[in-house]
């Protein structure tokens, strides 16, 4: 049956590390994965989110203020007031376009196009109304200005600032569910590292102490046997239970040892003929 200790020292040192490598390449590639997905969630929220709530409450602040720049050019306290505020309606009405184009542009959801778009279809049927107001007003006929900013202008504007208002809320929602995701997968991404940086510290350390205990043991008994072999104890049995660098040491001891108790064997033999042949003589010269 194979036994890890039949390895070679070699190979068996190259396999620990191996583990161990292998485990921190698992550490670095869960690392770089997770902070992808962390870099991408950061760059939706600061890109996607932020911008389209931004664009959002800025055109439902824009919303407001044109409501507010038709009901002072309708019924102006002096022409200067009138101008400066036609003036002003001109700017927000542009500035509403621009963020209109900006939300356009980077909306993903499906959701965010479609209340985006209930939002377009609201400004579409309120902005003619606008313009028949900013006419009345430029031929000087205040009263029917003021008239049809209350009975049509007030329910279409009604309308398209509720379509603003769900369409900022939505933008809200969706920027705190994309930070909350981010959140979660933050910690994830930190049990994870953490969990295989614990395997890989408990893994090194069982490597480390099973590969030293398999080449110090087989070492030291080889030690101990070199040592009985030195004393002159010929009789010990050895016992080769690997077939690494070690056991082939300890199967070279032993076959040393075998090698010398028939060298003494052969000598005490030879030293017994001597010594009969040498009685034997002294015998015949009596």
């Amino acid at each position: 049956m194979f036994k890890i200790s039949d390895l070679k020292i070699g190979k068996r040192l190259a396999l620990g590390f191996g583990l161990v490598l292998l485990c921190a390449t698992a550490l670095l590639a869960l690392g770089l994965w997770r902070m992808s997905d962390l870099q991408a969630s950061s760059e939706q929220i600061v890109t996607e989110d932020v911008g389209n709530l931004a664009n959002a409450l800025e055109m439902r602040e824009a919303g407001w203020s044109i409501a507010l720049a038709l009901r002072r050019i309708a019924t102006p306290t002096d022409a200067t007031e009138g101008e400066r505020e036609g003036k002003r309606l001109e700017s927000i009405l542009a500035s509403y376009a621009k963020s209109e184009e900006a939300l356009k542009r980077y909306a993903a959801s499906g959701q965010t196009k479609a209340l985006l778009a209930a939002v377009v279809e609201q400004r579409q049927a309120t902005m003619p109304v606008i313009e028949k107001i900013k006419s009345l007003v430029a031929g000087g006929n205040y009263f029917d200005a003021a008239a049809m900013l209350k009975t049509d202008f007030q329910p279409l504007h009604d309308k398209w600032i509720a379509s603003l208002a769900a369409l900022a809320d939505f933008q809200q929602k969706a920027m705190k569910e994309t930070l909350e995701a981010s959140r979660q997968n933050y910690t994830i991404t930190q049990m994870g590292m953490l969990g295989i940086g614990i395997l890989t510290i408990a893994l090194g350390a069982l490597i480390a102490l099973f590969i030293t205990r398999t080449i110090t043991v087989p070492l030291q008994n080889a030690a101990r046997i070199a040592d009985t072999i030195a004393g002159g104890d010929l009789t010990t049995k050895i016992e080769v239970t690997s077939r690494d660098e070690a056991g082939q040491l300890v199967s070279s001891l032993k076959i040393m040892q075998e090698n010398l108790a028939n060298t003494v064997k052969n000598i005490k033999q030879g030293t017994e003929t001597i010594s009969v042949a040498s009685r034997e003589i002294a015998s015949g010269n009596a």
